[in-house]
């Protein structure tokens, strides 16, 4: 009898112990699409970005943007329709400077969307600078129309100069988190109700941005 208990014992602790790791599964990130620019897998604009000097292209394991004499956007299509919960969007860059001490600039951007029928898109940015600082802003009434400053910018030693740094976005119940480095330096309500798809990356006049990796996930 002693001998059938104990195996009544190890059977329920089984199915604890296995009903713990699927909860466990359940709560981790979930990639939705990541790319670590070993090879050109068709998601990402190349070539002449249509202004002087400014062009993308994959090479050597990155994504290269240059901005040449101005600044330009390159955006993937739409990454979490259809998904439920919170999202992220995470990227590894790295800055420099091909001119004035203005330039240097760029980072992840999101949120592209038509506002109304006169072909006017919301857009919002997440951008470092090569020298240290750090910027939120975005058009929540539509390009063209006057932009929203949410974070001016400004100088936080978090920040690596000429080096490659973790820029990453969290979209959950409604709130945006911003990271760099997995520090936290910001955070605010959705402007507008605006979720992080549409994403890509901005790049300043005169600057280059290396992209080591770039990652879409769905949060628990």
């Amino acid at each position: 009898m002693k001998k059938h208990k104990w195996i009544w014992i190890l059977l329920l602790t089984l199915v604890v112990l296995a009903g713990c790791k699927k909860k466990e599964v359940s709560k981790k990130e979930i990639p939705l699409y990541e790319t670590d620019f070993s090879t050109d897998d068709g998601h990402w604009t190349t070539g002449n970005l249509g202004t002087a000097g400014a062009s993308a292209a994959v090479s050597n394991g990155y994504y290269v943007l240059k901005g040449g004499s101005g600044g330009r956007e390159v955006w993937t299509g739409k990454i979490f329709s259809g998904t439920t919960g919170g999202a992220a969007l995470e990227a590894s860059v790295k800055l420099s400077t091909n001119g004035g001490a203005n330039d240097g600039a760029g980072g992840l951007i999101w949120g592209l969307k038509k506002k109304d029928d006169n072909d006017l898109y919301t857009s919002f940015y997440f951008e470092i600078s090569y020298d240290g600082y750090y910027t939120v802003w975005g058009y929540p009434n539509g390009s063209e129309k006057p932009y929203v400053i949410y974070r001016d910018w400004v100088l936080n030693g978090v920040i690596r100069e000429n080096e490659l740094n973790k820029l990453r976005i969290t979209l959950v119940n409604n709130e945006l988190r911003f990271y760099i480095n997995d520090r936290e330096l910001f955070a605010m309500p959705s402007p507008g109700n605006s979720t992080l798809d549409q994403p890509g990356f901005k790049i300043r006049k005169y600057s280059t941005m290396q992209v080591d990796y770039f990652k879409a996930l769905q949060l628990p």
